[in-house]
């Protein structure tokens, strides 16, 4: 216990953490009485030059142990992404305002700031997570993301900032469930804002996506679920999906015998602005609701529906002057209910 002693602080603090009783819609939970590890105190420098890769893994591991808070200050953390910093279950990451954890530069296809996976109770808050796609090495691949996030359950992802990503600033998968997005912001990522590619029980609330550009598809968020995978119970409110390449929000299961499925999708209260593509593009989905969005100078279609859709709903959305040069203003080929809603 010694040789704790220089790094552990108790802590007594209310923060965003585990699900209140109600489900997906709070990011509240209190916190008490838990050690905080400053990872200044395990040998990181933040100097932007040092690679701080093993110091940041350190403290992790050490409050894996005691259910404790990492605390990251000032600074820019250069860590080897091909590696990545792997978070445990029970340990929370909080980030000050102007910390950096910054992707040194690689030719890998595939690596991670930040990966989640087969973990549960897990809290990220706060900093940025800063990618290297203007300096990557290689030309190949599309899957450098800043936060990895698979097989994890009980997770809250809160005012985090993930920009300029070879691949997604976040990226979702592996049958998670009860995970929650709330006042993040992906900003410059190369192939996606956000991907959910399988998971149930996610909220993406108070939240930006914004100037994806660079591979495709390119969208604000994407649902696709690979094949024999699904995305259940996805609820999008009050967020901002602006000046992407591709679409704003797009949700698609292909088509055939991969046997991949969406549904259960609420897309609510959203801005979605000024992308390349359309705003909204559902394809291959049943039981999903589009309700009270401002859509605004879209160039493709504001809303589309395939003819593969079911069950649902688009209502009391409005859509202000948006580029028609390549679309309408709501396309629905499928079995869907479509009313009340408004152009300007």
């Amino acid at each position: 216990m010694n040789i704790l002693r220089t790094a552990l602080i108790v802590v007594f603090l209310s923060i965003p953490f585990i699900a209140d009783a109600d489900g997906q819609d709070s990011c509240a939970v209190t916190v008490a009485r838990r050690p905080m590890i400053n990872v200044k105190a395990q040998g990181a420098t933040g100097d932007g030059v040092t690679d701080d890769s093993k110091a940041l893994q350190r403290a992790i591991d050490q409050a894996s142990a005691v259910r404790g808070v990492v605390f990251v200050p000032d600074g820019i953390y250069l860590i080897d992404a091909v590696k990545g910093i792997r978070l445990k279950s029970d340990v929370i990451l909080s980030l000050s305002d102007n910390a950096i954890i910054k992707a040194a530069p690689n030719g890998s296809a595939t690596f991670s700031i930040l990966r989640i996976e087969n973990v549960s109770n897990v809290a990220v808050m706060g900093g940025v997570l800063l990618g290297e796609r203007y300096e990557h090495l290689g030309k190949s691949g599309e899957w450098g993301m800043g936060l990895w996030l698979a097989a994890a359950n009980n997770i809250v992802i809160k005012n985090l900032v993930s920009k300029n990503n070879w691949g997604d600033g976040f990226y979702l998968g592996g049958d998670s469930k009860d995970v929650k997005f709330c006042a993040v912001l992906a900003d410059g990522n190369r192939r996606q804002g956000m991907s959910i590619v399988s998971g149930e029980n996610i909220l993406v609330s108070d939240s930006s996506f914004i100037n994806t550009k660079g591979a495709p598809p390119q969208a604000g968020l994407d649902i696709e679920p690979n094949a024999k995978q699904m995305v259940k119970g996805v609820k999008i409110v009050n967020s901002r999906f602006c000046n992407n390449s591709g679409p704003g929000i797009v949700t698609y299961a292909a088509f055939g015998p991969s046997r991949a499925s969406i549904f259960d999708i609420e897309i609510n209260e959203n801005v979605v602005c000024k992308n390349d593509n359309s705003g909204i593009s559902i394809f291959n989905t049943s039981a999903f609701k589009i309700i009270g969005n401002k859509l605004k100078e879209n160039k493709g279609n504001s809303i589309f529906l395939d003819p593969k859709t079911r069950a649902g709903l688009v209502t009391r959305n409005k859509i202000f002057h948006d580029d028609l040069s390549n679309g309408v203003h709501i396309i629905n080929r499928g079995i869907n209910t479509v009313s009340d809603n408004y152009s300007y």
